[in-house]
């Protein structure tokens, strides 16, 4: 949905993938910043939650006090904003379709390399649902069909209509000579 939603934006306008990234950092922190306040004051505070999830006082001095969580957490913003920018750019140069495809591989990565580091051990009940996952972007991306669906036929389409059932796409200058 998100790629969908990005593909549209930067077809309709001309944005660079590096400033898309910067304005989705900038409001993903002052959101994370605004819940942060939120949750701590009525959560955090309370004699349940000191030292919790919402303790905004103590998560800040974890963070400032442990060099693994600080290292960590500004890999993880290096990733995530790096793995944003080639994201875009992807969609901007192939297709939102493609970009969905990448980010399943993307969950084969962070595993392998999960199992790697000792993160993780290995489940046979993690490659069934990886290959669920795969299963389900390539279905939803039209790329195969259920076999369920697959007996029944394709409905044939009106020709004034592309794949997508969206009229095809006219050049602006015969838009008004129809």
């Amino acid at each position: 949905m998100t790629a969908a939603a990005e593909e549209f934006i930067l077809e309709k306008y001309a944005l660079q993938p590096l400033k898309v990234v910067a304005w989705e950092g900038t409001f993903g922190l002052l959101v994370t910043l605004i819940l942060q306040l939120i949750l701590h004051f009525t959560v955090g505070t309370s004699e349940r939650g000191l030292y919790g999830y919402f303790d905004a006082h103590e998560g800040y001095r974890e963070l400032f006090t442990n060099r693994t969580i600080a290292v960590t957490s500004l890999l993880i913003m290096v990733s995530i904003g790096g793995f944003n920018f080639f994201g875009l750019s992807v969609t901007r140069s192939i297709s939102a379709t493609s970009r969905s495809i990448i980010d399943t591989c993307r969950t084969l990565f962070i595993w392998i390399v999960s199992l790697g580091l000792g993160w993780e051990s290995f489940k046979w009940l993690q490659v069934v649902g990886f290959a669920l996952l795969v299963y389900g972007t390539f279905t939803f991306n039209d790329l195969v069909r259920p076999p369920i669906k697959a007996l029944i036929p394709k409905r044939r389409e009106s020709p004034e209509l592309s794949s997508s059932g969206l009229l095809p796409e006219v050049p602006e200058e015969e838009i008004g000579r129809h």
